[in-house]
């Protein structure tokens, strides 16, 4: 399955930006695009990023970046409903929001509220690792499991998974070997 997964902090200069439209304007119709928003101040260009909202099929975004969106786009009621509301004017059929503490949730089209909480690793103590690149890991599990014909609860779980144990570790891309994949992956 083809599938593109790309972040707005690269949208910052020129050249990418007519990169990633190149890329968006290769892939196929049916391909799964990822928009993970990362909204830094000074780097929230709305205007881009509601371009790329509507170039996508699924957004990945924390509470205060899906706050961000829902605003612009004046979509009101709960964040179901603000998700389906952004589903009938876009081509999104999937918007993911990141918890923190709290895990994930997904609405997905045609489907209901799909909730995961955080999984902790085992024997990591509170403390040891650090956070940077847990969202990636996250994303980056839930996707290859979409993309396999994995169910978004499916997902989500190889998310908290792949998330927990990345936050037990130090450094931004730990680099996990086959049998541990093979464990945080389940079937």
């Amino acid at each position: 399955a083809a599938g593109l997964v790309f972040a707005s902090l690269a949208q910052r200069s020129a050249a990418n930006r007519r990169a990633l439209d190149a890329i968006l304007g290769a892939l196929p119709g049916e391909a799964m695009v990822v928009f993970d928003l990362n909204l830094r101040p000074p780097h929230v260009d709305r205007d881009r990023i509601e371009s790329l909202v509507a170039a996508s099929n699924v957004i990945k975004c924390n509470r205060e970046e899906w706050a961000a969106v829902r605003a612009w786009f004046a979509l009101e009621g709960s964040d179901e409903e603000a998700a389906r509301r952004l589903m009938v004017h876009t081509r999104i059929e999937a918007v993911l929001i990141t918890l923190g503490g709290d895990g994930a949730m997904v609405v997905p089209a045609g489907g209901g509220l799909v909730r995961q909480g955080v999984v902790p690793w085992e024997g990591a103590k509170p403390g040891e690792g650090d956070l940077v690149g847990v969202g990636d890991a996250f994303l980056a599990a839930v996707v290859a499991r979409r993309i396999t014909g994995g169910s978004w609860e499916q997902a989500l779980g190889d998310g908290a998974r792949y998330a927990g144990w990345v936050a037990s570790q130090s450094g931004a891309a730990p680099r996990p070997d086959r049998a541990l994949l093979d464990r945080l992956l389940q079937p």
